[in-house]
């Protein structure tokens, strides 16, 4: 298992630790995300650094259901 412990929340330490199951459970609860599934993601880096010391990663998202709905900001 990695540091993203889906059960629990747990952030990861590395974006290769994220998964979509992390994501679904730390979104699930954001009204802005309710009832969508998140099935895919990529990962982009758009700076460096150290670890997660001042890098920056961008996560777009793929949904198993119509998200039409959702905020995209």
């Amino acid at each position: 298992m990695t540091n993203a412990d889906k059960s629990s929340g747990n952030p990861p330490w590395r974006a290769e630790d994220v998964s979509a199951e992390w994501l679904n459970e730390v979104l699930r609860n954001h009204d802005d995300f309710r009832g969508a599934k998140i099935s895919s993601f990529g990962i982009q880096r758009m700076s460096e650094g150290f670890v997660f010391v001042r890098e920056e990663w961008r996560i777009d998202l793929e949904y198993e259901n119509d998200a039409s709905d959702i905020n995209r900001s």
